[in-house]
């Protein structure tokens, strides 16, 4: 049996479709970028669950 566990500290980049993450932090060079995803709800200390990656 597999027990769960926890990764801290990980990039979206490493979440596979239908698994979730909590947003620790949003780093982001473009201000455009980083109000679409506040706009989104993803903000620190949100749960979110990947849905659909695009390559």
């Amino acid at each position: 049996m597999f027990s769960p566990f926890s990764i801290a500290g990980c990039s979206l980049k490493l979440l596979r479709t239908g698994e979730r993450g909590i947003v620790t932090f949003c780093k982001s060079q473009d201000k455009t970028i980083f109000k679409k995803l506040i706009s989104k709800g993803v903000t620190p200390g949100s749960s979110i669950t990947l849905e659909q990656k695009f390559p």
